[in-house]
C-alpha cells in the first residue's frame, strides 16, 4: 500500500535539512531544538471558565490575549504568557483571563512526559490552581493542537500558532 503525505500539527509540509519535503509529525525532541520562534499564541482563545478557587486580587491588570514569549532566562524551551507589548508583568500586575488573575502560565517542552505542554493557572487564596493543562505529543515546535489532561476547564483542545 502506498504511503500518503501527512501534515504535521502545523498543517504544513516543511523543507527538511536536505531540501526535501517532510512533515513536522513525529515525537517532540529530547532537547530544545534550535529553530523555534520567540513568540507563540493560542488562537481563538475563548472562555475557558474559572476554577471555583480562582481569585481576583490584582489592581493593575491587562486582559491576556493568548500570547507567549520565550524566556531563555528561565530554561530552554519555555515561553511565558505576556501582555500585548510582549513584556511580562511586575509583582503588583496581573494578566487576566475570564475575570481571574493568571500565574505560571507557560508553554514548555516537557521531556519527562515526551510532549509540548501548556499550563494555564490562576491565583487562589492558597497559591494557584490549574485552569487548563494539556499536551501535544508530536512536532518539533510548540505549534499545533493540545489535548486537555486536567484542570477546571473542560475545553478539550487548544490551538497554538
Amino acid at each position: 500500500m502506498a504511503r500518503h503525505l501527512q501534515h504535521g500539527d502545523s498543517g504544513h509540509l516543511l523543507y527538511g535539512g536536505a531540501g526535501h519535503l517532510s512533515n513536522d509529525a513525529g515525537p517532540p525532541p529530547d532537547t530544545c531544538p534550535g529553530e523555534v520562534n520567540d513568540h507563540y499564541r493560542i488562537v481563538d482563545l475563548t472562555s475557558l471558565g474559572a476554577c471555583p478557587t480562582c481569585v481576583t486580587e490584582c489592581e493593575n491588570v491587562e486582559d491576556w490575549d493568548g500570547n507567549f514569549t520565550i524566556a531563555p532566562f528561565v530554561a530552554p524551551c519555555v515561553w511565558l504568557a505576556k501582555n500585548q507589548n510582549g513584556f511580562g508583568w511586575h509583582e503588583d500586575e496581573c494578566l487576566r483571563l475570564d475575570d481571574v488573575d493568571l500565574v505560571n502560565t507557560v508553554i514548555v517542552l516537557d521531556t519527562n512526559a515526551d510532549c509540548w505542554r501548556i499550563s494555564l493557572r490562576c491565583k487562589t487564596s492558597s497559591g494557584d490552581d490549574f485552569i487548563w493543562n494539556g499536551c501535544k505529543t508530536t512536532g518539533q515546535t510548540p505549534v499545533g493542537y493540545y489535548t486537555r489532561e486536567w484542570g477546571c476547564s473542560t475545553v478539550p483542545t487548544l490551538h497554538v500558532v
